[in-house]
């Protein structure tokens, strides 16, 4: 901090700087003569010593300057000055230069921003690292999982802590006010504590509300319960409409990362005996 205050002084009060700097010199150089003066010389030839063993006033504060950053200061300010008036003297140039100085930052800065949403941006879980998509080759091509690969898998899986499906929907919602269609997660009960997403209140889905008839249950991003429920803190238990059915709200998801989520509404996936065949592929895993 020292640093910075002398030199922001010196670039603010330069004369003040200067003339601080030339009472420390005129300081040592006195007292150096009065050494030189003990030492026998005469007054005006203790003084011409003191000067010579000083190397010169100008010489040494010109390296006071260098050591203090005065001079960098110094100098970056008269580039500055001289760059502004050049600028001045050819609008022309200064527009072109500056126009494509900003396209330049922002091209590197979308190029960037999309880099790292594609490639380096983390999951949005809480150990992204534990967590692996599983998928079936057909014919050297990657394909999504079928009911029955899952359900082998599932039951041969000595490898990962679990093994749990999920499928991308949609529902028109028509609780509290007008209809809307929302991305929906159909996820197997488990999925939502499998990956360490965290809960506002309430709960994941029961092994039970996997089975048809008990599955009318659904988990909602915080975002809709903001957006579309007034952040109402007795949502827990009540019921709202989806596609004209009921559904009993049982979770609501904390804010902050599981926002990132395109899926505004979580309901249980149940596999039908017609969907138990290895031929049609509906899951991720």
């Amino acid at each position: 901090m020292t640093d910075l205050f002398l030199r922001l002084r010196a670039l603010l009060l330069p004369r003040q700087m200067d003339a601080e700097l030339d009472e420390e010199l005129q300081f040592h150089l006195e007292m150096q003569a009065r050494k030189n003066l003990a030492g026998g010389l005469s007054a005006h030839a203790a003084k011409r010593e003191a000067r010579l063993q000083f190397g010169g006033v100008e010489r040494a504060k010109e390296e006071c300057r260098d050591a203090r950053g005065i001079n960098l200061i110094e100098t970056l300010w008269r580039d500055f000055c001289y760059a502004l008036r050049s600028f001045r003297r050819t609008p022309a140039f200064t527009a072109v230069a500056l126009l494509a100085l900003v396209l330049g930052i922002g091209a590197n800065t979308a190029i960037f921003s999309v880099v790292y949403a594609v490639l380096l941006e983390p999951l949005p879980y809480p150990h992204p690292e534990q967590l692996v998509m599983v998928w079936s080759t057909v014919n050297g091509h990657r394909q999504i999982v079928s009911a029955g690969d899952y359900l082998d898998w599932k039951r041969q899986n000595t490898v990962f802590q679990n093994v749990l499906p999920w499928i991308g929907g949609r529902f028109n919602l028509s609780a509290s006010g007008r209809p809307e269609m929302v991305r929906a997660r159909i996820c197997a009960p488990g999925l939502l504590d499998l990956q360490g997403i965290p809960f506002a209140m309430g709960r994941d889905f029961l092994p039970e509300e996997g089975q048809a008839g008990k599955d009318h249950v659904v988990v909602i991003s915080h975002l809709l319960w903001q957006r579309r429920f007034g952040s109402d803190p007795q949502i827990l238990g009540k019921q709202i409409r989806m596609d004209g059915e009921p559904y009993t709200v049982v979770g609501v998801l904390a804010s902050g990362m599981p926002d990132r989520f395109e899926s505004q509404v979580m309901v249980p996936l149940v596999i039908r005996p017609d969907q138990l065949g290895h031929d049609r592929r509906w899951f991720s895993i």
